[in-house]
Order: structure tokens, then C-alpha cells, then sequence
């Protein structure tokens, strides 16, 4: 039998998977020169990049604030809600696959939340996923009726899209009747996972979920519209229109390559995606710079959530 692999050694393994993956982006890159294109950015765009993140540490706030009234049936103060979000984005620095959610859950004890704490950040993960997919359909299919499908990367994000809605779609529409039958075709698996496996997790979630899919996924979209938005303004930044809906596929495939739990922060896989998917707009060392800025996408949150990690913390 296998040991769980302790939580240390899975942190020290994703700082060194996006090592690697860094050096071998960067290693025949123009160092003076993308520092130089990093020095030339436009001032204005640079300044909306920052307005953006008001709106975006706002709606997953209220997201929050929601689904612990609406699901969890405990109503918490709005400013409470802010520290729980703004303050795990600073764990996100240290937490692989972005996951630094489950801070939450040691400063949500104190309440009598119908829905556990675990699911209840599990749920948010879920519905990030299938709106970042959704809007890189949708960014696809634009594309697609303009100009075709000429890329590799369309295709394959084609064949993921489909298949992760089709999933989803599936198992929400049918989730009784499918677990029902995962259950009766691998009895021995099931039996083995723990209550806090993201199989139950999984299975929990949806369940919860049943009656509002709709409201959290159209607050969902609507975050994640803002994030593609600020992935816009930093091409625009440094000059580069690939349109909104390139972006939109484009970027949209670099935070799934970043949500897989392999990295620190997403940094690295979103590197390679970025950088492979957009050759034909820009110069290496200018899509080397845009990966940097996009860093600043989880920089900046997480130092403004600091104040708000320690006081949750402390109490």
C-alpha cells in the first residue's frame, strides 16, 4: 500500500515541477530583451489592470456571501466574507492547484453551516472549472465562425470542452442514477474513499447544487469574464490585440493547464500555454513578459489578502 504522500513533499514537488518547466520556457529567451519589453508596457493599461481586480475580488466575494447563506443557511456579514476570500488568495501562493480556499476551512468552525465547509469550497472549485471551460467554448465557437479551426490547440481544447460539459451535464442532469451505477461497477474503489475524497466531495457538491446551478454558474461566468478581461488588458499592455475571444479560448486553456495540481500557483503549464498558443501575434521574449504580468494575477490578491489571512488566523 501506498502512503499519503505528506503535504510538505507535495508542496516541495509542484515549487520544483514549475522550476522545471520555467527553465525550459525561458532558457533560450532574450533576458535583457523581455526585461526591456516589461519596461516599455503602456502606464494606462496597466493602471485598468489594476482597477480590474475591484471587481473581481468583489463578485467572488459575493459568490462566497451567497453560497454560505443559500447553501449553508448562515447569514455572514459581507466584510466577513471578503476576508475569507482576499485572505485565501494569499494561500494560494503555497497551496498546489490553486486550493488555498481550504483556510476556510479552520475560519468557518464557529459556523453552523447546514453544508460542510470542505464541499462547500469544493463546490466553488467545481464551478470554476466548468465556467472557464464554458467560456472557452464559447470564445471556440466565435473563432470557429470567423476563421475556422485552424490550430492544434483548438481541436484539443474542442475534444476537452466537449467532453468536461458533456460530463458535467451528464452527471448533474443524472447524478442519482450515475453514482448509483459508478457504485455498482466499482463496489471495491468506492468502498476505499474516504468521506472527504473528492469522490463524496464530488457526489456532495452536486447534490447541493441541484437547485441553484444556474444563479452560482451565471455569478461564476461572470468572475471569470472579468479575470479573461484582465488577461485582454495585459496583451493590450504591451501593444498586442489578438481580439477578446482569442484570448478568451487562448488564456482559458492556460488556467485549466494551471488548475492541474502540479504547480505552485499555476505557474509554469499557464507559461507553456501562453506562450505555445500565442506565437503568431507575438515575439517570444514579449509573451515571456505577458506570462510575468500574469503572475501578477495572483501576486497582487495575495498581497492584499495578507492582513485578512492573519486576522482570520489569529481568531
Amino acid at each position: 500500500m501506498f502512503k499519503k504522500i505528506p503535504r510538505k513533499v507535495k508542496l516541495l514537488i509542484s515549487v520544483l515541477l514549475s522550476a522545471v518547466i520555467l527553465f525550459f520556457i525561458y532558457r533560450n529567451i532574450d533576458i535583457p530583451e523581455m526585461t526591456r519589453v516589461i519596461g516599455s508596457a503602456d502606464r494606462y493599461w496597466f493602471l485598468i489592470f489594476l482597477g480590474l481586480f475591484i471587481p473581481q475580488l468583489l463578485t467572488a466575494t459575493f459568490r462566497w456571501n451567497s453560497m454560505t447563506h443559500m447553501i449553508g443557511k448562515v447569514k455572514i456579514p459581507f466584510v466577513t466574507s471578503w476576508h475569507h476570500v482576499v485572505g485565501s488568495y494569499s494561500a494560494n501562493l503555497i497551496i498546489p492547484g490553486k486550493m488555498g480556499e481550504v483556510v476556510r476551512i479552520p475560519w468557518m468552525r464557529k459556523h453552523n453551516l447546514q453544508c460542510p465547509i470542505l464541499v462547500m469550497v469544493f463546490m466553488e472549485k467545481l464551478l470554476d472549472i466548468f465556467s472557464i471551460v464554458l467560456i472557452m467554448m464559447g470564445s471556440l465557437v466565435y473563432i470557429s465562425l470567423e476563421s475556422g479551426l485552424k490550430d492544434g490547440m483548438h481541436t484539443g481544447g474542442l475534444i476537452i470542452g466537449l467532453s468536461i460539459i458533456v460530463a458535467f451535464m451528464f452527471v448533474f442532469l443524472f447524478r442519482k442514477a450515475a453514482f448509483r451505477l459508478f457504485e455498482r461497477l466499482f463496489p471495491g474503489w468506492v468502498s476505499k474513499q474516504k468521506e472527504d475524497s473528492i469522490y463524496h466531495r464530488t457526489k456532495q457538491s452536486l447534490e447541493y447544487l441541484k437547485d441553484k446551478l444556474p444563479l452560482f454558474l451565471l455569478m461564476s461566468i461572470g468572475l471569470w469574464l472579468v479575470q479573461i478581461l484582465e488577461f485582454y488588458v495585459i496583451f493590450r499592455m504591451f501593444g498586442i490585440n489578438p481580439g477578446f475571444f482569442e484570448v478568451g479560448f487562448g488564456c482559458s486553456l492556460a488556467l485549466l493547464a494551471g488548475a492541474i495540481p502540479v504547480s505552485i500557483a499555476g505557474i509554469g503549464p499557464r507559461d507553456a500555454v501562453i506562450i505555445s498558443y500565442f506565437s503568431s501575434f507575438a515575439g517570444t521574449e514579449t509573451l515571456a513578459a505577458i506570462g510575468i504580468i500574469t503572475i501578477l494575477r495572483i501576486v497582487i490578491p495575495a498581497l492584499l489578502g495578507l492582513p485578512s489571512f492573519f486576522l482570520q488566523s489569529k481568531k
